[in-house]
């Protein structure tokens, strides 16, 4: 099971893929729990804010998520 997503930042737009470990990894949970049923998953997922990004070279794979340091002027 791959996860999609569609990111924006400043106006490019990103189609990349996630393996399980790293979203289960940042989700802290086995998202294979929900393979049968992902409406759940999908719930978690589309309800993540301030969530950082790292992309692959070519820009289709994340190869890490982590939670966005708010910074004092982002506060």
């Amino acid at each position: 099971m791959n996860i999609n997503f569609h990111l924006e930042k400043q106006d490019q737009h990103f189609s990349v893929t996630a393996f399980p470990k790293i979203v289960g990894n940042f989700l802290q949970e086995d998202i294979m729990q929900y393979k049968d049923n992902i409406d759940d998953l999908t719930e978690k997922l589309l309800l993540l804010e301030n969530v950082d990004f790292e992309l692959s070279q070519n820009s289709k794979l994340v190869i890490s998520m982590k939670a966005h340091a708010l910074s004092s002027q982002e506060k």
